[in-house]
């Protein structure tokens, strides 16, 4: 899966890409922008934000106020959270979500379009134009 979330404003700021996570999910940080993801039936997922220039930061459910969610209220449930961000007036996140053992690289993006290889295969896909 590539996950692509193009964002504007009108002066800088801090713009974040958010992924809260199963709680039962073990994650381990493999590099400031990659994340290994461990589901409890031993799937191995890697979650990779390719943009440059990106934060990332990891919150457990000992963060009072990112680590949690809600399914009824007034319940908070613990659970992870995965957040990238960037400082900027337009800034793209492209981030992957594939299995462990598939092989993705070679992965750019210009303003309306973005190329990959997975496995031996080259894909392109069209982003639709922002005006």
């Amino acid at each position: 899966m590539i996950i692509v979330d193009r964002c504007f404003s009108e002066e800088m700021q801090f713009i974040g890409q958010n992924f809260n996570l199963d709680p039962k999910i073990s994650i381990n940080q493999i590099d400031s922008n990659q994340f290994q993801l461990r589901t409890t039936k031993g799937r191995t997922l890697i979650l990779k934000q390719h943009t440059g220039r990106t934060l990332s930061k990891y919150f457990t459910h000992d963060n009072k106020n990112r680590g949690f969610y809600s399914e009824k209220f007034n319940e908070l449930l613990e659970t992870h959270q995965i957040e990238f961000r960037q400082n900027s007036v337009e800034c793209n996140f492209i981030t992957s979500l594939i299995d462990d053992e598939k092989d993705l690289k070679n992965l750019k993006i210009d303003k309306n379009k973005i190329t990959f290889m997975l496995d031996s295969d080259m894909y392109e896909i069209y982003l639709q134009k922002v005006i």
